[in-house]
């Protein structure tokens, strides 16, 4: 069906759910063997202060100073719905390193995998996704055809939009570097590779 707008309506409900009008889910199962070694890796080299910054940063994100039991509404404000959703993480008692590692395994995925994403709003709507679905959804009220009712409530796109840009910017550096590391583990240079990758680059004068 043809709507009003750049998009169909099927197109426009996908974009709704994934963060792209032709971009999927990503699955638990497929992530799994990413964050696997991200954890691994994470767990291994807790201690090193890049990566011991970025647990601290993470646990206080969600257990953290903020407002808290700001109550379901259905037009609550994107901030309040991320501070719904830490609650939840909060009351679901997930460490921070596994939160850490499911950012690294996101950024790990991309790096060997980059054509799974259509676009970086694809990418940063599944890395909340797949972040906040570590706390159970929460239940909140329904009114349709007269009738009340109940329905599991969603991610909103903006809510995805704001907590991607915080992850981003407090814990995506780390993230990104254990992520090439991992990558580079998995897909070694080639001594022609390395090689060449030592080799100095000119400099700005040699290039004019």
């Amino acid at each position: 069906m043809q709507k009003i707008g750049r998009l169909c309506e099927r197109h426009d409900g996908t974009e709704q759910r994934t963060g792209h009008h032709s971009g999927h889910s990503v699955r638990v199962k497929e992530l799994a063997p990413y964050l696997k070694d991200a954890s691994r890796y994470i767990k291994q080299h807790q201690h090193h202060p890049a990566i011991a910054e970025a647990i601290r940063r993470t646990a206080e994100l969600v257990y953290g100073s903020r407002p808290r039991s700001v109550g379901q509404r259905h037009n609550a404000t994107p901030h309040e719905r991320i501070y719904g959703w830490l609650d939840r993480l909060e009351h679901a008692a997930v460490p921070a390193e596994e939160l850490l590692s499911i950012v690294a395994a996101m950024f790990f995925y991309r790096e060997d995998q980059p054509n799974a994403f259509r676009s970086d709003r694809h990418f940063r709507h599944q890395l909340v996704l797949r972040f906040l679905r570590k706390a159970p959804a929460p239940v909140a009220a329904r009114w349709r055809s007269g009738e009340g009712g109940r329905r599991y409530d969603r991610i909103t796109v903006a809510t995805r939009d704001l907590l991607a840009t915080k992850l981003e910017n407090t814990i995506g550096l780390v993230s990104l570097r254990v992520a090439m590391v991992l990558h580079q583990a998995r897909n070694p240079y080639s001594p022609e590779q390395n090689a060449a990758v030592r080799t100095p680059l000119p400099t700005s004068k040699e290039t004019e």
